[in-house]
């Protein structure tokens, strides 16, 4: 039975998750100063993992981050548009209070404590991926690498909003399905069974909560 070994990690902080602005699909934000620091943390936890292979979502923050670890390790960077961040259409660039005034509907899901779920409100007339469009088109990826790469130790750079419900479809037991920035989460993936089980959580110091 061949089993994987896969570092998951969520890009660096930016500017955009201090000021609590959805980035989404936005491409140009790209890491602050604690985010590179964050990265230089993400490479320091992988650089003895034996990676020699990264697969990044093409977003900057991601990129940056995949650069900064591919460094540390000597691994090759390969960018894959299915790992890119959920798409958030017209609040990307919006900040928490610009979204209450703009939106009021969805300004008091955010404020509800319920998440980017957006599930009482029409997401196509905001122009919002789905969350089911999100975690299709990002679990194929996730496993597309996992079955089709010749790597027993992969790397993946992405970003909060579909790991986070990546986790969730796994119903992890290991504490909250929010993942900071900088933060590396460690599955095994049993080829067999086609099975990802979370078997450690490598934090990073500080995050922010915005995808």
């Amino acid at each position: 039975m061949t089993t994987k070994t896969l570092y998951l990690f969520r890009h660096g902080e930016t500017d955009w998750n201090v000021q609590r602005r959805l980035q989404g699909r936005t491409a140009h934000v790209p890491l602050n100063a604690l985010g590179v620091r964050q990265a230089h943390n993400v490479a320091q936890n992988l650089k003895d993992k034996n990676i020699r292979a990264i697969y990044s979502s093409p977003l900057l923050r991601a990129q940056q981050t995949a650069t900064i670890v591919a460094e540390h390790c000597g691994a090759v960077v390969t960018y894959v548009t299915e790992l890119q961040e959920r798409s958030f259409g017209k609040l990307e660039g919006l900040s928490r209070d610009e979204i209450d005034h703009a939106y009021p509907e969805v300004g008091e899901i955010l404020r509800s404590g319920k998440g980017f779920d957006f599930d009482t409100i029409n997401t196509s007339e905001y122009q919002i991926e789905t969350v089911a469009a999100s975690l299709d088109r990002f679990r194929n990826a996730v496993q597309g690498i996992a079955q089709n790469r010749n790597e027993v130790t992969l790397a993946i750079s992405t970003h909060g909003a579909v790991i986070y419900n990546f986790l969730r479809e796994i119903k992890s037991d290991h504490g909250s399905n929010h993942v900071g920035n900088g933060e590396v989460l460690v599955f095994e993936y049993t080829l067999a069974d086609d099975a990802f089980r979370l078997i450690e959580r490598l934090s990073a110091p500080h995050y922010s909560g915005n995808p």
